[in-house]
């Protein structure tokens, strides 16, 4: 995997930009009116940083 994208329409964002940042897991954040986007590299990161952003996600939804 290369390339993880996401969209965030509901709650739970702000936690997970906490989360993020507190791991030191460098992401690009698009905002919109409608939809957040978010954007990670996953080849800039460890299997355990790649591990973290999934699991983090599969608590969002």
């Amino acid at each position: 995997m290369k390339k993880l994208t996401i969209t965030a329409y509901t709650g739970g964002l702000k936690e997970l930009i906490k989360d993020l940042t507190r791991l030191k897991i460098k992401y690009v954040i698009n905002v919109d009116p409608l939809e957040t986007t978010i954007h990670f590299d996953m080849k800039e990161y460890n299997s355990e940083q790649k591990t973290a952003i999934l699991g983090l996600l599969g608590d969002m939804i």
